[in-house]
């Protein structure tokens, strides 16, 4: 994806890293191919294209990198435990750049939004157990009034 995207935008002003996958899955049943997989994909895609387009930013003192975090960095959901460390470590590296910016035109923030109604959110909280009506009802609780559907 990187090369693809880096070859068709060679230089870019704005980067937002929204890549992300999740699951619900019991702590020990979360193999070493999923921690892998997780950070691959939810950690690594942001890093390799902050790393090509930041030093572009930086010699034109300009551009805005923005993460798309989630508040399970803070509150890891113990369900999502692979998910959460994820997000914790966006956070990691959104911080770590962010100090590298000192005195320039460029920022580096990480955004952590809550739960959000959307199409995949509501597949995923139908195949939640039972047992596990709570992210079902945050989610009713948080989602917004998207698509002409009422909170």
């Amino acid at each position: 994806m990187r090369r693809h995207s880096s070859r068709a935008l060679p230089d870019v002003d704005i980067l937002v890293n929204n890549l992300g996958i999740y699951e619900s899955k019991d702590f020990a049943c979360i193999t070493d191919e999923d921690w892998r997989r997780f950070f691959e994909v939810n950690v690594l895609s942001g890093a390799r294209l902050a790393r090509h387009y930041f030093p572009g930013m930086m010699k034109r003192d300009w551009g805005r990198i923005i993460f798309i975090a989630s508040e399970s960095a803070l509150v890891i959901p113990p369900d999502m435990i692979h998910y959460g460390m994820t997000k914790t470590a966006q956070l990691a590296v959104s911080r770590g750049l962010a100090g590298l910016t000192r005195g320039t035109r460029v920022t580096v923030n990480s955004v952590l939004p809550g739960p959000t109604r959307s199409e995949g959110i509501v597949d995923f909280s139908r195949v939640l157990p039972t047992t596990r009506r709570r992210p079902r009802q945050r989610l009713r609780r948080h989602s917004s009034p998207r698509n002409g559907r009422p909170r």
